[in-house]
C-alpha cells in the first residue's frame, strides 16, 4: 500500500488514463502541480499538528494539580463511605432479629 491506500497497480493506471486524456505535454506539468499542492498540504497540516500539540501542552501546564485533586477527593468518599458501612454494620449487630 502506498499513499492515501493506493497500491501500485492503481497508480499505473491513473498515470496511463492522464497520459491519454491529457496527451504527453501536459503530464509532466499536472504532476508537478499536484506535488506542489501535496507539499502545501502537508506543510499546512504538520504546522496546525504543532499548533494543536502546543496549546494543548499550554493547558495541560496550566492546570497540574487537577488530577491529583480528583484522586484525592475519590479517596476522601471512599473512606467516608467505609466509615458509614461500618457504623451501620455495628448498628445491625446490636439488634438481633
Amino acid at each position: 500500500m502506498g499513499s492515501f491506500g493506493i497500491g501500485i497497480s492503481e497508480v499505473l493506471v491513473i498515470l496511463v488514463l492522464a497520459l491519454l486524456i491529457f496527451g504527453p505535454g501536459k503530464v509532466p506539468d499536472i504532476a508537478r502541480g499536484l506535488g506542489k499542492a501535496l507539499r502545501q498540504f502537508d506543510k499546512y497540516s504538520s504546522g496546525l499538528t504543532s499548533q494543536f500539540r502546543d496549546e494543548f501542552k499550554k493547558e495541560l501546564s496550566a492546570t497540574p494539580n487537577t488530577r491529583s485533586e480528583s484522586i484525592t477527593g475519590t479517596e476522601e468518599r471512599g473512606s467516608q463511605h467505609r466509615s458509614t458501612c461500618t457504623e451501620t454494620e455495628g448498628v445491625e449487630s446490636q439488634n438481633p432479629s
